[in-house]
């Protein structure tokens, strides 16, 4: 596993809500879960790639 990955699991585990929100059609929920992932990443991701 890459640590793109790994970032990108850790953030959809620590945020379910927003990962169902999304899943319930709220798009800004995207963003918030990228935003996390930059975090996350220190921002070094690219956020096309998430």
């Amino acid at each position: 596993m890459d640590a793109l990955e790994s970032i990108v699991k850790q953030v959809i585990e620590k945020n379910p809500s927003a990962v169902e929100n999304y899943k319930n059609g709220n798009k800004k929920s995207m963003g918030f879960l990228i935003c996390r992932s930059m975090k996350l990443s220190k921002g070094n991701a690219n956020p096309e790639r998430l």
